[in-house]
């Protein structure tokens, strides 16, 4: 299954002042960020979207998944499921983020 992750229009503008968190100086605040989401999408597309410690939010439709993109900051996206047999794909829209999932988030466990 081919697996994309896409960044939506949602989320630049924490994952922005979250950068400037990262260092004092612009390079290293973009080499920073550059590797944390990297290292994220490469663990989203290796687990499907399931990455180890993820959660999700029961009840919500479509389903609300968060991740750990690094220590003091999280993604929310939803998978999409498309296509069939032998020519399916997972696209991984990245909608939001906060310093912490909600409350009501609970371990995530993938499909069976």
């Amino acid at each position: 299954m081919r697996v994309v992750v896409r960044f939506e229009e949602s989320s630049r503008a924490a994952l922005a002042r979250w950068r400037l968190t990262l260092a004092p100086d612009a390079v290293a605040q973009a080499a920073l960020a550059g590797v944390y989401m990297d290292e994220l999408k490469k663990r989203l597309i290796a687990f499907g979207g399931f990455p180890s410690g993820s959660l999700v939010i029961p009840g919500t439709t479509p389903l609300l998944h968060w991740a750990e993109l690094a220590g003091n900051m999280w993604v929310s996206y939803i998978i999409e499921d498309s296509g069939r047999l032998f020519r399916r794909s997972r696209t991984i829209r990245v909608i939001e983020c906060e310093p912490l999932p909600p409350s009501s988030a609970i371990p995530a466990s993938p499909p069976t």
